[in-house]
């Protein structure tokens, strides 16, 4: 039982690292060529995908959120009509709150390093380990 654990546990780790590795190219793309054709509708997309926030959990996949919950999943949730689902209204919108903070903080961290990657790569410091 641990080796099958061992297994899927590795191929869901790597199936996930792809999935995430081709959507970084993606939005790298989008903005690239938006910032080539001075598009912003481009440059604005892939920065959105680049800040998509993505939770992934066993949980959330038991519940039939297999590819993860973004903050719009939440969001529509939060205004939901659906009876059984404002039962969890509180809730629902307490990870929402969280998430955004969390997100926002997570957004600031990851614009912080790309700065630096720039710098770094432009060659005007060492570069990073």
């Amino acid at each position: 039982m641990d080796l099958l654990e061992d297994f899927t546990d590795r191929r869901w780790h790597t199936q996930t690292k792809s999935r995430q590795r081709v959507r970084v190219a993606e939005a790298f793309s989008l903005i690239d060529r938006g910032r080539a054709t001075n598009n912003q509708g481009l440059v604005d997309r892939g920065e959105q995908l680049l800040n998509q926030f993505v939770i992934l959990s066993p949980g959330l996949a038991a519940v039939n959120f297999d590819a993860g919950l973004v903050m719009d999943d939440l969001q529509q949730l939060a205004h939901s009509r659906d009876p059984h689902i404002r039962l969890l209204n509180s809730q629902i919108r307490n990870a929402l709150r969280s998430g955004r903070r969390f997100q926002r903080d997570v957004d600031q961290i990851v614009h912080s390093v790309l700065a630096l990657k720039d710098i770094y790569s432009q060659g005007s410091m060492k570069a990073l380990p």
